[in-house]
């Protein structure tokens, strides 16, 4: 279960990257404001970092990101989809974030 939690830190750790280089070229991802780029640079690090460490809060902030990011992509891919395209950033988000949310949950209980 471990080689998961690496997986997932890899996951925030190129989102880190990608919001990065979105902030320096925002036509990367234009739907998103640069301070929006500029806020989930140091979010994705820190949620890279819990993923790996996992302290026992570390369950309910990842709670609060899913049902942040659920919202935001599910309302990003919708838009997406109805304007024609497929937003596969999206999608990755709303399947991923969810699995990985039970996943905490699960190694939690194990661990107390």
């Amino acid at each position: 279960m471990s080689w998961l939690f690496r997986a997932l830190a890899i996951g925030f750790l190129g989102a880190a990257v990608f919001h990065g280089a979105a902030f320096f070229h925002p036509s990367l991802e234009p739907r998103q404001s640069p301070l929006g780029h500029a806020l989930f640079v140091p979010l994705n690090l820190i949620f890279a970092v819990g993923t790996l460490l996992r302290p026992r809060w570390f369950v309910w902030a990842f709670a609060a990101l899913c049902a942040q990011q659920l919202y935001a992509h599910g309302v990003a891919g919708w838009t997406a989809w109805r304007d024609g395209w497929f937003d596969w950033r999206s999608l990755l988000v709303v399947v991923t974030l969810p699995m990985a949310l039970a996943l905490f949950v699960y190694d939690a209980r194990l661990r107390s």
